[in-house]
């Protein structure tokens, strides 16, 4: 939501996409496309890496505002929250380091495949540019200080996220994470 944010009419990162990728990429009230500028950066490297160079900065820069803020409810609740950022390319964006757990969701890749293609109506071609653009799923699960597997049924998935939640714990007086 964050990377959709900065790129949105009005905001920098907008105007910085637009010059490196061309008014070619807007739609015709102006906004930009993603499902264009996504044909032209998924097929060049070059174009991903330079998109990411624009949006990464900004995305970075929200997040440490939101925790920030988030921080400072805490502090004035004298309680502690569970922050979830969900953000796909965060092992690819050295991100990391903003978080305290990385927890991946993992399918298989042919669930992957089949499931971008719906959500975001592409063709194979176009859904497995996109995952090919990533680091394997395999290497992102070695890489995760925790896995959900979403390659079965939703309740299963839930049985998952619930015992991960479960097993987290703040003291609030200390802030700290057990």
């Amino acid at each position: 939501v964050i990377a959709h944010q900065v790129i949105a009419k009005g905001q920098p990162a907008y105007e910085e996409v637009v010059a490196a990728f061309g008014f070619d990429i807007l739609a015709t009230d102006k906004n930009i496309d993603r499902k264009k500028l996504g044909k032209k950066v998924f097929t060049s490297p070059e174009l991903r890496n330079k998109l990411n160079s624009i949006i990464h900065p900004y995305v970075r820069h929200k997040i440490q505002k939101l925790t920030h803020e988030y921080v400072q409810q805490e502090k004035k609740a004298q309680t502690n929250y569970l922050i979830v950022y969900d953000i796909p390319l965060l092992i690819e964006s050295n991100l990391s380091h903003l978080v305290d757990v990385t927890l991946v969701i993992y399918s298989t890749q042919k669930q992957q495949l089949e499931r971008l293609m719906e959500r975001n109506q592409l063709t194979e071609a176009e859904a497995l540019l996109r995952i090919q653009s990533q680091i394997p799923i395999e290497d992102k699960v070695r890489m995760a200080d925790e896995v959900i597997d979403n390659s079965k049924d939703l309740e299963f998935t839930h049985k998952q996220v619930n015992l991960f939640l479960s097993k987290l714990e703040w003291d609030p007086v200390n802030e700290e994470k057990k």
